[in-house]
Order: structure tokens, then C-alpha cells, then sequence
């Protein structure tokens, strides 16, 4: 007899059991009881944002952008893969969103999962990024402030750059507070190593690909995972969180003098109601 543990990291470009192993997938979509999304960017968009110009993203995703942030296919990819680089002015930049569509609700029983598998293409640039969870008023390019050295002051939970850091940091807030940093430098931590084998953990390397992943259990926790493994674990905290407010999802990057870009291979969300 073999041993089946759905609760494991996974194939690397593939969604983690880890994280996915009790969601219910399009079957909350077929018996109205949540949402359930997997965005493979399979309808991309290649081209160059004029002004004033709305652009959808995939299928599930709105687009907030400066002018002249270009969208293009990365080449030699099967699946997939949409690379968005802002222009070359300073604190030009760009965010993907969702509408709001889930809340953290302590002891509802109302589970929430969010994965995506994507890369930087500078490490070490002069830039932000978020890649995570916000309220509504995240739902712009200015949820990386324009000094690419903080947050827009909203309730928000994710992950994030600050400007010639070249280290992922895991993030929460609240509504005018301060952050927590949960974990730093998330890609580097001795926890992949045990679980993955040597030599999985490392700096944030530019155009490496990344899973970055979060998991609500509908009770108290949250659990934060990186390429499969869980590196997290936090109970809901009302100092940095509020329970009251509807999270969107958001992708978004800033940059200083200097183009610079994100790709995403996938993105998945699934959400109980």
C-alpha cells in the first residue's frame, strides 16, 4: 500500500496541494456556494496602454496603469504568460485587480485560497511590488506609494518589494496602522530547504519564477506558503486586520527612473460564501 498526501508542495509551475487540497474548485461555482478562478492568461493582451485606455487582463482582471505600460507575451512559453513592464518615467506604474469578493470572517467557516506563480525581472531594482490581498481602495497603482518605499495605508495582506531591497517580504495591515512584516526575505528561508531539499531556498533572483500563496481555514488562521511550502502561520490579528472590510485581489508594480517589470504564469483564487 502507498501513502497519499494531498498536502504536499507539488510540481513547481503547478498550483499547490499544499495549499489546494481541500478547495472545491469550479464545484462552488456549480452549486453557487463561492468562486473559483484559475487565470491562465491563455487571452493576453501585446500591446502598448495609451491614455486614459481601460484594459482588461485575462479574463479576471482589471488594469490601472500609467501611460505607455507594455503588456506583452513572454516568448517560448507553453500556457500562457502575461509580462507587464512599466514605462521608463519616474514613479510610472501599474496594478491588476479583482472587485472585491471576500472577507476573512473569524469562525464563519468560509474558507479563502489565492496562489500565483510569477517573476520579477530586475531582483535588485528600484521598484515596489504587491502581490496579495487589499480593500477596494487598493484597487490602484498607487498601492505602492510613489517613493517605491512604502504602502498605500489601507487593509491589505501580502507580499512585497520595497526599492533595491531584492528580497520578498510577507506583509499585514490595517487601515492607517503601521505594518507587521510576518517573514522576510520569503524566498531565502531555511523552512524550503527542509521541505524541498537542499538548495531550494535562495535570494529573489530576477526572472526566476515563484509561487507565492496564502490559505484562510475559515476559523482564526492564515496560512502563508512560498513554492508550496508553508511558511506562516497567523492567527487573525485585529491590530492588523479588519474583519469588516470586502479584499480584492491585487498585483501591482512601481517603479523609479528605470522600466521595469512582472510576469504572471497563473493566477488562482477560490473563496467560499
Amino acid at each position: 500500500m502507498a501513502l497519499i498526501n494531498y498536502e504536499q508542495p507539488g510540481k513547481a509551475a503547478q498550483p499547490s496541494p499544499s495549499i489546494w487540497a481541500d478547495c472545491k474548485g469550479y464545484r462552488l461555482i456549480e452549486n453557487g456556494t463561492g468562486c473559483f478562478v484559475h487565470e491562465e492568461f491563455l487571452g493576453g493582451v501585446a500591446d502598448t496602454v495609451a491614455a486614459n485606455e481601460y484594459r482588461m487582463i485575462g479574463a479576471s482582471f482589471s488594469m490601472d496603469a500609467d501611460d505607455d505600460t507594455v503588456l506583452s507575451f513572454k516568448a517560448s512559453e507553453v500556457g500562457g504568460y502575461q509580462d507587464i513592464e512599466t514605462d521608463g518615467d519616474a514613479d510610472d506604474g501599474w496594478a491588476i485587480f479583482t472587485e472585491p469578493f471576500c472577507r476573512l470572517i473569524p469562525n464563519s467557516g468560509k474558507k479563502f485560497w489565492l496562489e500565483g506563480r510569477l517573476e520579477v525581472g530586475a531582483a535588485d531594482a528600484d521598484q515596489g511590488f504587491f502581490f496579495g490581498l487589499g480593500e477596494e481602495a487598493c484597487q490602484s497603482i498607487d498601492v505602492v506609494a510613489d517613493n517605491e518605499n512604502d504602502l498605500i495605508t489601507e487593509t491589505l495582506m501580502g507580499y512585497r518589494i520595497f526599492t533595491g531591497e531584492d528580497a520578498i517580504d510577507l506583509v499585514v495591515q490595517k487601515d492607517d496602522g503601521d505594518e507587521s512584516v510576518l517573514a522576510s526575505d520569503v524566498t531565502n528561508l531555511a523552512v524550503l530547504d527542509t521541505v524541498l531539499g537542499t538548495g531550494s531556498k535562495a535570494a529573489l533572483t530576477t526572472d526566476t519564477e515563484v509561487k507565492l500563496g496564502l490559505k484562510f481555514d475559515g476559523e482564526t488562521t492564515v496560512d502563508f506558503f512560498v513554492n508550496g511550502v508553508r511558511i506562516v502561520t497567523w492567527p487573525l490579528d485585529t491590530d492588523y486586520y479588519d474583519a469588516t472590510k470586502y479584499l480584492c485581489f491585487v498585483g501591482a508594480l512601481k517603479a523609479g527612473a528605470a522600466a521595469q517589470s512582472a510576469a504572471f504564469d497563473w493566477i488562482r483564487y477560490a473563496v467560499e460564501w
